[in-house]
């Protein structure tokens, strides 16, 4: 099974949407899943899905300061529609913060042996983010940027503050002014997807996007096989 992490280099570019479209969509194909929300600026997770912040990221921290199992993950989670069980982080960028300071090294341990899909959302990648240890343990990072000159200057520069670049995959959200091969080209990095360019909560905007979005989570669903030692094809949108 795969620990990854879902990440951008900046704010609000649809971090929390991909990873919640892609852990639902694991669940949708059985591969067992669960959504972590670790953004060490607080979640969104809990008020946008109108779920209780109890219990939450904070409190499976503080069960992980001695030691934690499979079964407390489950126990900790709440479920995001009928089948996805997520662990939401507090709004609070201190609270949250601090869980990850105090426990991360033991969570992302308890996440890579879990047996399931986990995707954490990490929100925005900082060297010195408190959620650096799950990073470090995850056997994929999916970076989420758009395609336009500013992102693709500090994908360029993250390989001199990321631990292991090797394990970066891009997902572009939106597909102008630089096409995914100009991307990948210019970063040195595989692009294995590209979404839709929407704002938060704009999943469920027309056909057309829905079926976007569909060919994208396929897409990132068989580049996480491709981590675990498939090969890895050509994706598309």
């Amino acid at each position: 099974m795969t620990l990854a992490v879902v990440m951008s280099l900046h704010a609000s570019p649809g971090v929390t949407t991909l990873a919640t479209g892609l852990a639902h969509h694991l669940i949708v194909v059985g591969r067992p899943a669960l959504l972590v929300e670790a953004d060490p600026d607080g979640g969104v997770l809990a008020a946008r899905h109108d779920l209780s912040l109890v219990p939450s990221l904070t409190d499976l921290a503080g069960a992980a300061r001695r030691s934690i199992t499979s079964d407390d993950l489950d126990r900790y989670s709440q479920r995001l529609g009928p089948s996805l069980p997520a662990i939401v982080a507090h709004p609070s960028a201190e609270q949250t913060s601090a869980a990850l300071r105090a426990s991360a090294a033991s969570l992302a341990t308890a996440f890579a042996r879990s047996g399931l899909e986990v995707m954490v959302d990490i929100g925005r990648w900082r060297a010195d983010s408190p959620a650096r240890p799950i990073v470090e343990q995850a056997r994929t990072v999916l970076l989420v940027a758009r395609p336009v000159l500013e992102d693709v200057v500090q994908i360029v520069q993250l390989s001199a503050t990321f631990p292991g670049s090797e394990r970066v995959r891009l997902v572009l959200a939106g597909e102008r002014p630089f096409s995914r091969t100009q991307v990948a080209e210019a970063t040195g990095f595989d692009v294995v997807a590209v979404t839709p360019w929407s704002q938060p909560g704009e999943l469920e905007a027309g056909r057309r996007q829905r079926q976007t979005w569909r060919r994208a989570l396929e897409a990132l669903a068989g580049s996480l096989g491709a981590v675990q030692g498939q090969e890895m094809g050509e994706t598309t949108y």
